[in-house]
C-alpha cells in the first residue's frame, strides 16, 4: 500500500512538473526594451503576464518592432491588439522555411497591448519558435 501511495505521489508530481516546462517562457531583456517569448504553446496577453504587466502604461506598450523566428515551413504568427478577437497588428502570413525570420518595423511606435491567441497561429514545433517584441522603454 505504501508503494502505491508513493507511486501516486510521484506521478502527480511529474504531471505538474511536465506542465510547468510546457508553458511559454517570457523574458524581458535589454533594460525593459525587448520582450522575448519562446515555447509558444499557450496564449499570451501582455497585460496578464507577470513579466510584462508592469511595463504597460495605461494598458498599452509602445511597440516599434516585432520579430518572429519560425520553427518550420508554413509557420504563421498572428499578434492582436488587446484581445483574442481584436484586430491583428502583426500577421506576415505563412513562412517559406524555418530560416525566414520576419521583422516588422513601425515608423511611429504602435500603442497596443500585444495578445497572442495560439489557436490562430500555425507552428510546426512551437518550442523552437520565438517572438521578440521591441518596445519603447516605459517612463517611470
Amino acid at each position: 500500500m505504501k508503494k502505491l501511495i508513493k507511486l501516486l505521489v510521484l506521478a502527480l508530481f511529474l504531471s505538474f512538473a511536465s506542465y510547468t516546462f510546457a508553458a511559454n517562457t517570457i523574458v524581458v531583456t535589454d533594460q525593459n526594451q525587448v520582450i522575448t517569448i519562446t515555447g509558444l504553446d499557450e496564449d499570451f496577453d501582455a497585460s496578464l503576464a507577470t513579466e510584462t504587466m508592469g511595463l504597460l502604461r495605461n494598458g498599452i506598450l509602445k511597440v516599434w518592432a516585432v520579430v518572429f523566428i519560425p520553427s518550420a515551413t508554413n509557420d504563421r504568427m498572428i499578434i492582436r491588439d488587446n484581445g483574442i478577437d481584436e484586430p491583428e497588428f502583426f500577421d506576415p502570413g505563412p513562412y517559406a522555411d524555418s530560416y525566414d525570420a520576419r521583422v516588422l518595423y513601425f515608423i511611429e511606435p504602435l500603442e497596443v497591448n500585444p495578445v497572442i491567441d495560439i489557436s490562430d497561429c500555425a507552428l510546426g514545433t512551437a518550442a523552437n519558435a520565438k517572438v521578440m517584441i521591441y518596445i519603447q522603454k516605459p517612463k517611470p
